[in-house]
């Protein structure tokens, strides 16, 4: 379908100037993405469709779809993909598990993208959160993670529990554990514990 600009623009076809074209460009760039939704979509879809549909929705659109389902964006760096793959896995239905806080806080980090959680480590109402410290972003001062990090756990956490969130630099027990099926495969990845314990392939 054309364009609000394209539609009206053509009836001042006796008044056409640069200044005319910029201010009618202006006046319809306002309304054009509400348009957009509300018009009937390439596939005859229903107007406002796209809003429902996680294939078609319009990127700034997507906090809104999100928060249908429980998913609220903390971080606004997250990127387009991240937000479509929490909005799918409807991570806000999931809040207070394991898997909703890995969600969480896995695409904040790069690398591996590391979170070992513990649960009940100190108490029955206490776990322990772990990443690798150089996968983690950090704060201004370059030495604690990011507050987007923080706001990650605590959006879904379980409510009444407390917890430790720490940085690691190598590998532990927990990380072989998620990252490895079998000890044959560890082996043949590092060639002494010590590889290991610092993460370093093949050493």
């Amino acid at each position: 379908m054309a364009s609000i600009f394209d539609r009206i623009y053509p009836q001042f076809k006796n008044f056409q100037t640069t200044d005319l074209a910029t201010y009618i460009q202006a006046l319809c760039g306002m309304v054009q993405p509400l348009s957009d939704l509300a018009s009937t979509g390439d596939n005859e879809q229903d107007g406002w469709s796209a809003l429902l549909d996680l294939t078609r929705v319009p990127n700034d659109a997507l906090p809104w779809l999100g928060q249908l389902v429980g998913v609220h964006f903390l971080n606004p760096a997250l990127s387009v993909a991240d937000q479509k793959n929490q909005i799918a896995a409807r991570i806000g239905w999931q809040r207070g598990t394991l898997a909703s806080m890995q969600a969480a806080i896995s695409p904040l980090l790069s690398g591996s993208k590391y979170v070992a959680i513990q649960e009940r480590d100190t108490s029955p109402y206490h776990f322990l959160i772990t990443t690798f410290n150089s996968e983690t972003p950090k704060d201004s001062g370059g030495v604690n993670a990011s507050p987007a990090i923080i706001a990650a756990i605590e959006s879904q956490k379980p409510a009444g529990l407390r917890y430790t969130y720490t940085m690691t630099t190598g590998g532990d027990y927990a990380f072989v554990r998620g990252a490895y099926a079998t000890y044959t495969v560890v082996r043949s990845t590092y060639a002494t514990y010590n590889g290991l314990k610092n993460r370093t392939i093949g050493g």
